[in-house]
C-alpha cells in the first residue's frame, strides 16, 4: 500500500528524493518556502536541470507527486516527513541553518501523527538531528516515531543514480536497538525502492560526522594533488602521470580524488572542512582543517599567475571564462569555480565574459546577479572575440566540439589555462595550452 511522504525543502535535494520515491510507487507532496521553487513546482517543473529528473517529474506530476498547497492536512496526514533542504552557506562556507530550522518548525507546527517517521538527509553539522528530534518531542509530546538521518550522498550531474544506486548507505538511527535499527531500515528501502545496498547503521551523530570525514578526505585529496603540481611544474615531473600511477596501487584506487586542476568550491567539500575546523579540541593550537581549507582558498592564485606571467598585467585584458556551472550536464551556478575565480579576476582589472551550454544565472539571488564577475555570452564567436585568454573551467563536451581552428583567428591571444586536461588537443592547433602539473607548455 502505497503511503503518504511529505518533502520539506524542495530544490535539488528533495526534488531528486521526492521524485524518487513517487515513482517508487508513493504519495509524496513537496513544500518549500522559497518563492522560486514553489513558483517552479507548484506548476509540476523542478526548479533547475538534473539529467532525467524533468522527465520523471512530469510523468508523475498530479498523479502520485503533489506541490503541497494544504501544508497542514497534508503534514498531519503523512506516514513520514523528509527534511531535504540544501543547507545554505555564506561566503566563507560558514553552515546558516536559520532557513532550514524556519521551515521544519514552520511544518511541525501544522501537527503531524504521533507515529510519523522523520527521515533527514539535508547536511547538518553533528548533533543538529538529535537537537531536531527534541524538536518533534516538543511540538507533539505523544509522537512515538524514530528519526532516522541519512548523509546527503547526491552528486550534481548524476543524482538519480546516486540516491538510487549507492556505492553503500549510511543511516544513521535515534535508536540504539537493534530490532528497531533493522526494521527502520527495511521499512526505509522499501518506502525509496531502493534494493541491494549495503547499509551501515549507527547512531545520528555517528552518521553526521561520516558525512564531515568523508567530504574533508576528498578535500585533502583535491589539495595533496594541486600541491604535488606545482612542484611537479618546477621540477620537470609531469603531476597526472604520477597521479595515474598512485592510482594503480591498491591501498589508493582508481576513483581516488586525485587530480590537479581548480581547488574544491561549492561549499560541499569547504563546508565540511569549517565545521571540523570549528569542533578541533580547544587546548591543541594547530588545526589540520584551518589549514587545509586556507591552502585551498589560495588556489585560484594560481590561475592568476599563469594568465600574469604570459600577458602581464591583466588590468583591461578580455578573459574567457569556459563554462560557469558548477559541474557539466547540471544547471547550477551557485558557489561555481567560476563566480570565485571570476572576482579574483576582475579585482586585477580582467573583463570576463563567458561560455555556458546551460547555465541558469535565475538560481542567483538578485544580489548575486547585479554583483556577477562576467557577462554570459550565446555564442563561442561571441565569447572568444579579441580575447587575451580563455579558462576552462567545466569540462563540458560541447566545447570539444567547437571549430578552435577558426575560432583562434578571432581571439587577440591563442592561450588557453586548461584546468582539467580536457582540451590539450588544441595545441597542436598553434594555441598555448597551460595544465596544472605539467612541466611546461603544450604547443
Amino acid at each position: 500500500m502505497s503511503q503518504t511522504v511529505l518533502v520539506v525543502g524542495t530544490w535539488h535535494l528533495g526534488s531528486v528524493i521526492g521524485v524518487c520515491t513517487a515513482n517508487a510507487g508513493q504519495n509524496v507532496y513537496l513544500w518549500d518556502q522559497n518563492d522560486n521553487v514553489k513558483s517552479q513546482w507548484s506548476k509540476g517543473s523542478p526548479p533547475l536541470h538534473e539529467p532525467g529528473l524533468t522527465d520523471m517529474a512530469t510523468k508523475l506530476f498530479g498523479k502520485n507527486l503533489f506541490w503541497a498547497s494544504d501544508l497542514k492536512s497534508v503534514s498531519q496526514k503523512a506516514q513520514w516527513i523528509f527534511l531535504c533542504y540544501d543547507t545554505p552557506i555564506d561566503d566563507k562556507d560558514e553552515i546558516l541553518l536559520d532557513s532550514v530550522e524556519d521551515g521544519f518548525k514552520t511544518v511541525l507546527n501544522q501537527g503531524f501523527s504521533n507515529d510519523c517517521r522523520f527521515y533527514f538527509t539535508s547536511q547538518l553539522p553533528v548533533g543538529t538531528s538529535r537537537r531536531f528530534r527534541n524538536l518533534i518531542t516538543k511540538a507533539n509530546p505523544h509522537w512515538q516515531g524514530h528519526v532516522i538521518y541519512q548523509p546527503e550522498n547526491l552528486r550534481l550531474g548524476e543524482a538519480i543514480s546516486c540516491f538510487l544506486k549507492p556505492d553503500r548507505m549510511v543511516l544513521g538511527i535515534d535508536s540504539q536497538d537493534n530490532s528497531i535499527r533493522n526494521k527502520l531500515r527495511d521499512d526505509f528501502l522499501k518506502l525509496t525502492g531502493i534494493t541491494d545496498v549495503p547499509v551501515n547503521l549507527m547512531s545520528l551523530e555517528t552518521a553526521e560526522m561520516t558525512k564531515h570525514a568523508l567530504n574533508a578526505f576528498l578535500a585533502v585529496s583535491v589539495v595533496f594533488a594541486n600541491e604535488l603540481a606545482e612542484i611537479c611544474e618546477e621540477t620537470g615531473a609531469d603531476a597526472w602521470e604520477v597521479v595515474a600511477s598512485l592510482k594503480q596501487d591498491a591501498r589508493i584506487g582508481p576513483k581516488a580524488f586525485l587530480r590537479p586542476g581548480m581547488g574544491f568550491s561549492g561549499g560541499t567539500l569547504a563546508r565540511d572542512v569549517k565545521t571540523l575546523s570549528h569542533l578541533t579540541p580547544p587546548n591543541k593550537n594547530h588545526s589540520f582543517f584551518k589549514e587545509l581549507y586556507s591552502i585551498n582558498q589560495a588556489r585560484n592564485l594560481w590561475i592568476k599567475r599563469q594568465l600574469e606571467s604570459r600577458l602581464g598585467s591583466l588590468k583591461g585584458k578580455r578573459i574567457t571564462l569556459l563554462g560557469v556551472t558548477y559541474k557539466p550536464q547540471t544547471s547550477t551556478v551557485r558557489r561555481s569555480p567560476a563566480l570565485e575565480l571570476g572576482q579574483l579576476l576582475k579585482s586585477e582589472g580582467a573583463k570576463l565574459v563567458a561560455l555556458d551550454p546551460m547555465a541558469d544565472l535565475s538560481e542567483l539571488t538578485t544580489a548575486e546577479r547585479q554583483g556577477l564577475p562576467f557577462e554570459l555570452m550565446q555564442s563561442p564567436e561571441e565569447a572568444l572575440k579579441k580575447s587575451h585568454g580563455a579558462v576552462l573551467i567545466t569540462e563540458w563536451p560541447q566545447f570539444k566540439e567547437l571549430n578552435w581552428t577558426q575560432l583562434k583567428d578571432t581571439m587577440e591571444v591563442p592561450l588557453l589555462v586548461d584546468t582539467k586536461n580536457f582540451l590539450s588537443q588544441i595545441g597542436q592547433l598553434g594555441y598555448r595550452v597551460v595544465i596544472p602539473g605539467k612541466p611546461k607548455d603544450l604547443t
